[in-house]
């Protein structure tokens, strides 16, 4: 019985950090990327990507790279995006405590993707009077600690 002598089965990383680096000369020699210096620094973030269930970058580079690097259970999504919807929610939150991600968010959809169901539901607690002042009373040295190095 043969051994597979792949670099693929050997060295799965190598494999990956070589095929972003030819993807990369392959597609600047065909003039689809420029020939910026920077682009070596933001071509080693791919180095990462099989890592990570999402890559979130708002270099041009990494959206024109992401669709040949990343696997199907990965997720490249633009820089704007994601704080976009999180500010979505943190407002919707704000007025209604119980709220949930549109059926059309972007965190619907990375939580659909990645752990296979919705986003948990919302749960709102109300702390009482005496747990408030518990927490507020320990974070007092925290917070007397940080105006003495101000």
């Amino acid at each position: 019985m043969g051994r597979d002598r792949s670099l693929v089965s050997f060295a799965p990383y190598a494999y990956h950090c070589l095929r972003v680096q030819l993807i990369y000369y392959i597609g600047m020699i065909q003039g689809f990327f420029g020939t910026r210096p920077r682009n070596i620094v933001d071509l080693e973030y791919l180095n990462y990507t099989p890592f990570p269930c999402m890559f979130c970058s708002g270099d041009k580079l990494h959206g024109q790279l992401a669709p040949f690097v990343l696997q199907d259970d990965q997720r490249f999504v633009y820089r704007d995006e994601l704080p976009q919807a999180l500010n979505y929610m943190v407002t919707a939150r704000r007025d209604e405590p119980d709220a949930e991600p549109a059926e059309d968010s972007l965190i619907r959809q990375l939580w659909l993707k990645h752990w296979k169901k919705p986003p948990p539901p919302a749960v709102s607690r109300h702390l009482s009077e005496e747990e408030s002042t518990r927490i507020m009373e320990s974070l007092k040295p925290i917070m007397e600690a940080i105006r003495e190095q101000g």
